[in-house]
């Protein structure tokens, strides 16, 4: 599915994973070490550096790691983990991360984050495991959901911030998990990409990163200057 349009890849897709994500399952997804190319390595920076620059709190950030998926990135909740997409190559990895697009996708992914966290407050730790893992999915981090709690605290439903963490809860339960192989051309792909769309997590998540979405003068300069260096190389 797409999500936007954008001019890393016609079809890029952040992806938020929820409780039905296909692959939030077990470590054979995963690449071998995360820092096997050098821009890998500067995505982890980015990553960390941006998490610094939104002065959010040390000991909640989420994991980073490489899995091999159909979007560019995903959050996933059960594992409570930031991923990026293993399978694309180092080229486009380092016009990315030239580009500024990485940034981009990245505050898109932290977004999905701390719409987790204003659920958490709202209803608890133990309360939002209970409701959400309705599949008996293995949680592999329930302390850091009571982290979460304890380090943010609780918050009111009839507050401004409990209203729209209520709102988040209520738009999880209805989300549209789009990591996910269709049919070419397949009709269900686009009602699902509507519904996915029109998510006010969605909504919110690519909001909050507009400000960081290169333009497209930067990205296709940045893209045109690696395939020359590339094409000297040959």
């Amino acid at each position: 599915m797409i999500t936007e349009i954008s001019p890393a890849n016609t079809f890029f897709r952040p992806v938020f994973l929820g409780k039905s994500n296909k692959f939030s399952g077990k470590s054979k997804h995963f690449e071998q070490p995360n820092n096997f190319f050098p821009e890998r390595k500067e995505i982890k920076k980015t990553y960390n550096e941006l998490w610094e620059e939104l002065k959010l709190p040390r000991n909640l950030k989420p994991p980073l790691q490489f899995r091999a998926m159909l979007s560019e990135m995903g959050f996933s909740i059960n594992e409570y983990m930031i991923f990026v997409n293993k399978n694309k190559s180092p080229l486009k990895m380092r016009i990315q991360n030239k580009s500024g697009l990485s940034k981009f996708l990245l505050a898109h992914e932290i977004e999905h984050v701390k719409q987790i966290w204003e659920i958490i407050r709202l209803l608890g730790a133990e309360n939002f495991i209970k409701e959400f893992n309705t599949d008996n999915d293995d949680f592999k981090n329930v302390k850091k959901y009571k982290l979460i709690e304890k380090t943010l605290g609780k918050i009111s439903p009839n507050t401004p911030e409990g209203k729209e963490a209520l709102s988040y809860w209520e738009a999880l339960k209805k989300y549209t998990n789009v990591e996910k192989a269709y049919k070419l051309f397949s009709i269900q792909e686009f009602i699902d990409f509507f519904k996915y769309k029109n998510n006010n997590l969605e909504k919110n998540a690519c909001n909050a990163s507009k400000k960081y979405k290169p333009d497209k003068t930067r990205f296709f300069k940045t893209a045109l200057n690696e395939y020359l260096k590339l094409l000297k190389h040959l």
